[in-house]
């Protein structure tokens, strides 16, 4: 299964544990909206790495039930996440800071 594949899982496998339904419809939506920027994204190999560790480190988390540990993860993952898209769509992700 390609990477992005599986990042997506892992975010929509999340997105309904916690029971958010809203973000699992924004999750589709996005993903819908935007394929290439997870394909493009993932072409860089500290990427791929970086989304292999997230996959880990936030399965770890939540199997030991540590939700403070999860948010900080995710929180990264999601900052992490936006730069590295902008990026991957040739938009400087200093320029969209305010």
């Amino acid at each position: 299964m390609p990477l992005e594949e599986t990042d997506w899982r892992v975010h929509n496998l999340i997105a309904r544990a916690g029971g958010n339904l809203l973000f699992v419809i924004l999750l589709n939506s996005f993903t819908q909206l935007a394929p290439n920027s997870s394909n493009r994204c993932f072409e860089v190999a500290t990427n791929r790495q970086r989304s292999m560790k997230f996959h880990r480190d936030i399965f770890a988390a939540i199997e030991k039930g540590d939700a403070s540990k999860a948010r900080r993860i995710m929180a990264d993952v999601l900052q992490f996440a936006e730069v590295q898209t902008l990026k991957a769509l040739s938009i400087d992700p200093g320029r969209t800071k305010k």
